[in-house]
């Protein structure tokens, strides 16, 4: 397994919005309900971060999204976290967490933020050191936002 940067090209464009079509319905709600994937793709790519786990093949088989852009509250925020189902359980998403941390650390934010819905993501924040803020219960599956000081 390789972890890498993607960059603002079409190449990884492409993969990124393959990428996302694959794991769309792994979402609660879907992401394609929520937003064109295609348009996400690209607006990650030029403002934001992308960093994929790809196998032998070079196919994705795990993706953080976040950004790094708020200069003034130095807050960083992770938009997707995100294993093929096949390829859990190997570290994929610990080492992508890993690595959202460290590049907000680099890019000096003060706070890393992130949304969740899912129990299993909740658990890893949980275990990488970030406390939930707020939990909304209202909303099915619960929601919780969670925060880690750098």
């Amino acid at each position: 397994m390789i972890f890498r940067r993607l960059e603002n090209n079409e190449t990884d464009r492409k993969a990124l919005y393959e990428y996302l079509l694959l794991v769309d319905s792994d979402f609660t709600p879907h992401l394609s309900d929520k937003t064109d994937l295609l348009v996400f793709s690209s607006k990650i790519l030029a403002m934001g971060n992308a960093f994929v786990c790809v196998n032998d093949l070079q196919q994705i088989c795990g993706l953080i999204t976040f950004y790094n852009n708020d200069h003034i509250n130095r807050i960083s925020y992770c938009s997707i976290l995100s294993v093929l189902q096949t390829m859990r359980g190997h570290g994929i998403a610990s080492k992508l967490v890993d690595l959202f941390i460290a590049e907000s650390t680099n890019a000096e934010m003060k706070v890393a933020t992130v949304h969740t819905n899912n129990r299993g993501a909740l658990c890893l924040y949980l275990k990488k050191g970030f406390e939930v803020i707020l939990s909304d219960e209202k909303v099915i599956p619960e929601r919780f936002f969670l925060q880690k000081t750098l």
